[in-house]
């Protein structure tokens, strides 16, 4: 009887130890995975003529600002029609440019000044006849950038079909600080 005793004993210890849950394993504490650093953002560039000129959407912005001002100012100077002052924002190579016999050639060939019985011959008469009428009341919409320096400056109009074209009002040139008229 006695071995039937040890015996049941080990059967009723081997029931419990087997109906009990294991103890769990220590739990050790998981290694933090680092999360990414985030990569700087990588500057946008303004599309320009030069692929090798990059242009940021900041300096965009900056230069945008600048030319805007010169314009609003050039409004207003050929509203006043004051040539002494519109003369000040001009290139050397925007008034030999304009004043070419070439250009005054093609200029006065034009229909409207033809039928008008007009011709141009000086810088004033130019500034009378084409600068004052056509440029008083531009507005900038659109900067296009040949390099860090030079510009051209776009007004957008819905043309006679109904249909937005970008026009080109000014090529800028920046000079030292000062943005000028310019020809290229």
């Amino acid at each position: 009887m006695k071995i039937l005793g040890c015996l049941f004993l080990v059967v009723v210890l081997a029931v419990f130890a087997c109906g009990s849950e294991p103890s769990p394993a220590p739990v050790q504490a998981a290694e933090a995975v680092p999360e990414p650093e985030p990569q700087p953002q990588q500057p946008q560039f303004i599309p320009t003529e030069d692929p090798v000129v990059k242009i940021t959407q900041e300096e965009y912005d900056k230069t945008f600002a600048e030319v805007e001002a010169v314009i609003q100012e050039l409004n207003n100077t050929i509203k006043a029609k004051n040539i002494r002052k519109w003369e000040s924002y001009l290139t050397p190579q925007f008034r030999d440019s304009v004043m070419s016999p070439k250009n005054l050639a093609e200029l006065n060939e034009t229909p409207l000044l033809k039928r008008n019985n007009i011709s141009i011959s000086s810088l004033r008469e130019y500034f009378e006849i084409v600068v004052a009428p056509s440029r008083a009341n531009v507005r900038l919409d659109d900067l296009k950038f040949t390099d860090a320096q030079r510009v051209q400056a776009f007004m957008t109009i819905v043309n006679k079909d109904n249909v937005p074209e970008d026009i080109l009002i000014y090529q800028l040139e920046k000079i030292g600080n000062a943005w000028k008229v310019s020809y290229w």
